[in-house]
């Protein structure tokens, strides 16, 4: 009979350390899939809602700073900084290398808030200030323009002649 009782007993411990693996690991899926939705979420979110129409978003700077010589890049990215314009990206973005690469060396004298905290001096609570849903994201005189701009756009947009 004891020895009966000490196999149940086994059994019994087997079982609930069995159970206890299970439940554990079931945490730890469940945590994973948390971080990874939440993640991919915010991504997404960013990406979905940055309203970019086809033709914009396969745009390169090559199109988007067509017609622009170094020295009136300098002189745009001036004139958007002196009107208060700012640009809103976070590093990561596709759309915002290509705004970024279209201004070249003169990117320096715009206005660029990073949005994405991992990235280098980022500016999360002006971005989030702002309520920006998308990248990239223009702001001037309370106006939003999103997606990936041309120069010729960002100078109609301020009142800039080349």
């Amino acid at each position: 009979m004891a020895n009966k009782q000490n196999k149940v007993d086994k059994v019994a411990r087997n079982t609930g350390l069995g159970v206890l693996v299970f439940v554990i690991l079931l945490i730890g899926l469940f945590t994973f899939l948390y971080v990874r939705s939440k993640n991919s979420n915010s991504s997404s979110t960013q990406t979905n809602n940055s309203n970019v129409s086809e033709s914009q978003s396969s745009s390169t700077s090559t199109t988007l700073d067509e017609g622009w010589n170094a020295d009136q890049k300098v002189s745009l990215a001036k004139a958007l900084t002196a009107k208060g314009a700012i640009f809103y990206g976070a590093y990561w973005c596709s759309h915002c290398k290509d705004q970024k690469t279209a201004f070249g060396d003169a990117l320096q004298y715009v206005t660029y808030y990073e949005c994405d905290p991992q990235g280098d001096n980022p500016k999360v609570k002006e971005c989030e200030a702002a309520n920006i849903q998308g990248y990239p994201t223009w702001i001037y005189n309370s106006n939003q323009k999103e997606g990936a701009q041309t120069l010729d756009e960002l100078a109609s947009w301020i009142g800039y002649k080349k």
